[in-house]
């Protein structure tokens, strides 16, 4: 193990905070010997005016003390290689990090010939994305194969294994580009033809209505070449990928007890252990059913989002959620690059050719379209569909492969135990081995008829082994993320408060639940604005923010204008504007005349308050003279003639629920209740109503 004396941690401290400007890194001013007197100095500084002050008080102190000035100075004739020194605050950074035990580790070189097409993708992203962080090109490469490979490819050893990725590109705004690089992956699947196999974004209902095979009535009203394209996306409708931009916002819903997309946390753990079925009951649809599904997924989020839910010791550590993602976050001091794009966005035929002929190769399921008759032999305007059985490739492991795979997997249960491990990271160390299996099973059977051979699995591991470099950069952030900067935490504050609130807030909201100066708080606003973590929402006396692509409350408005559908669309598949196919399940479409509502001159007090807790949507029923259930039901069917499938409408439909169970009387017909739990499409929606229920009648 390299040693470091006391100079070279405090220089590395130090180079980061005045010449880098970027926060400690977490080496301790205690640890830093003779030097801890001038690098709490600099961190002091750091904190309270950021690396403005900090390099005016370095400034002060070399003035005072001339030996400080040497600790900066390069050798014009030997300059400082950039790659050592971030190899030198990974080592210093606290973390539970520890290397493999000798006999699990293997030379590089073997597993340097075990994909050309991962490499190539590897040159290609970087050209395309040159800012992104190293380990997002090769995991979105990654993702990509998992993607196509779409559950066909398959190993019998011990269980059945398949190849799903659940990758999670994590890093600060901007820094390393992570959705220019997840941008690249996609190109690539659209050069290829192979869009239709990604998931639409919605709501966890419609991911899996979809995934069931589920397809509408428009569907005869389509033309040929349409319906041919519907049943490109049924063939593989349970066996897709999805990629998420600006996670946080979805993971924070998703970790709410009782919130619209709390499933999503079920759902993604099923589909990664590939279950032979999975069945999903409600009242309102009875059971769907996913046969053999498979779900590699994508996504990308800050540091800062997952700050609050992903506290040591909290439950998304410890219920096998994060466990089962490759958590890409870039090391502690990993520099950022400053580069140009390519003055070409063209992708190369090779890589293109290699994932239309794998695709081919695999197998297509067949997919039969029966329209349905009523007891008149005419036709329903339904469809059954039969999707034939999934093609399987299965994979071979070549002599020795079995015996480094159980070495890896002993040797990293052997690591749980050690004195520097964190019970935290249990979960996603059991599960390492896997991966790497995974990752050799796509190398293999992309490039080598799915044999397995021992250069495949020795790439397979270096790659899960920096994976598991980034775990442990992830899991020490956010034990104290960006300690030495004011500013930064209090960015997470705001966030985290945004995220606690599930509305919008005012600054003056913010200042006091942050305990914060307004002008902190403004500061920190207006740079999420630009980085476009928050957005704006203006009414007629106040501004309020909200967390982007979340739906706000702006408090008591006179005026609120709800865009419609023009029509209601039930068909499960439909094409996006840019191309791309999506479910309109789980979109909202095109406005028609809005509806407007006036806010009468006086307002009660209680109503003002009642105001206070529901957003826009519901809100606007509190402008009749009298909030009956009946009158708030009627303004939201108003609201929402045609399916309720987005997030935007089941939030809507959830805080009705709420205004109605308020108003302490909840007489409606039988048949709109049953109605109603079926718009807020939720079990715990149809239980609060029979609560209400019983509630009136006592």
């Amino acid at each position: 193990m390299t040693h470091f004396t006391n100079q070279d941690k405090a220089r590395a401290s130090i180079v980061r905070v005045i010449r880098d400007g970027e926060p400690p890194n977490g080496i301790q001013p205690a640890d830093c010997g003779d030097w801890q007197s001038t690098v709490q100095a600099v961190y002091d500084a750091y904190a309270d005016g950021g690396t403005a002050l900090a390099r005016v008080v370095w400034g002060t102190l070399v003035k005072a003390e001339s030996r400080l000035g040497a600790l900066l100075a390069e050798d014009p004739g030997q300059p400082e290689d950039p790659e050592a020194r971030r190899a030198m605050l990974a080592a210093l950074a606290p973390s539970s990090y520890c290397e493999l035990p000798a006999s699990a580790q293997f030379a590089p070189e073997v597993g340097a010939d075990a994909s050309p097409w991962l490499d190539a993708y590897i040159e290609h992203s970087r050209k395309q994305a040159p800012e992104a962080y190293n380990g997002f090109h090769e995991a979105v490469g990654l993702w990509l194969l998992s993607t196509v490979a779409a559950r066909r490819v398959r190993l019998r050893f011990g269980p059945n294994h398949y190849t799903p990725l659940m990758v999670a590109l994590i890093s600060r705004t901007s820094a390393f580009t992570k959705s220019t690089a997840a941008d690249v992956g996609l190109a690539v699947l659209e050069a290829a033809g192979l869009s239709h196999l990604l998931h639409a974004d919605g709501t966890p209902q419609a991911l899996i209505q979809s995934m069931s095979g589920f397809v509408g009535q428009s569907y005869a009203a389509q033309s040929q070449e349409e319906q041919t394209t519907i049943q490109k996306y049924l063939a593989f409708a349970a066996q897709r990928g999805w990629w998420r931009d600006e996670f946080g916002t979805k993971l924070a819903a998703m970790v709410q007890e009782h919130g619209t997309m709390t499933e999503f946390k079920r759902h993604l753990r099923a589909f990664d252990d590939c279950e032979r079925m999975y069945k999903y009951a409600t009242i309102s649809r009875g059971t769907d059913i996913v046969k053999e599904p498979y779900l590699p997924f994508l996504c990308a989020l800050t540091p800062a989002c997952l700050a609050p839910l992903a506290k040591h010791g909290s439950a998304l550590w410890n219920d096998g959620f994060l466990a089962r993602f490759a958590l890409i976050c870039p090391p502690v001091g990993e520099p950022l690059v400053n580069a140009r794009w390519s003055d070409t966005n063209d992708v190369p035929d090779a890589l293109v050719t290699s994932l239309e002929r794998w695709h081919t190769r695999l197998g297509i399921p067949s997919v039969k379209m029966t329209p349905r008759v009523n007891e008149d032999g005419k036709a329903t305007g339904t469809y059954d569909v039969a999707i034939g059985p999934l093609p399987v490739e299965d994979c071979t492991l070549v002599e020795g492969v079995a015996d480094a795979f159980y070495c890896y997997r002993n040797a990293l249960r052997l690591l749980t135990q050690s004195e520097r491990a964190s019970s935290d990271l249990d979960g996603n160390y059991n599960r390492f081995a896997a991966k790497a299996l995974r990752v050799s099973m796509l190398l293999a059977s992309l490039e080598n008829q799915g044999h397995i051979e021992l250069r495949h699995w020795v790439r397979a591991q270096d790659i899960t082994e920096r994976w598991r470099v980034n775990l442990h950069a992830l899991h020490t952030s956010l034990e104290k993320p960006d300690t030495g900067s004011r500013e930064s935490v209090l960015e997470q504050k705001v966030i985290a408060q945004l995220q606690r609130h599930g509305m919008a807030l005012t600054s003056r909201e913010l200042v006091n639940f942050t305990n914060s100066s307004t002008a902190e708080v403004r500061s920190v606003l207006n740079q999420l604005l630009r980085e476009g973590e928050v957005e704006e929402e203006q009414s007629a006396r106040t501004v309020r923010y909200k967390l982007a692509g979340v739906v706000g409350v702006v408090g008591v408005v006179g005026v609120v204008n709800r865009q419609k559908a023009t029509t209601p669309h039930d068909s499960a598949y439909t094409p996006s504007p840019d191309g791309a196919k999506c479910s309109t399940n789980s979109a909202f479409t095109t406005p028609t005349t809005p509806t407007t509502l006036t806010t009468p001159d006086a307002v009660s007090p209680e109503v003002r308050a009642m105001a206070e807790s529901v957003p826009v949507q519901a809100r606007a029923v509190l402008t009749t003279p009298k909030a009956t259930p009946r009158a708030v039901y009627d303004a939201f069917q108003a609201r929402h003639p045609g399916p309720v499938e987005s997030e935007e409408a089941i939030a809507d439909a959830h805080a009705t629920l709420d205004l109605l169970l308020s108003l302490g009387n909840f007489a409606l017909p039988h048949g709109i209740r049953v109605q109603f739990a079926y718009e807020a499409d939720s079990d715990a929606a149809a239980a609060r109503i029979v609560r209400a229920e019983k509630s009136a009648r006592r």
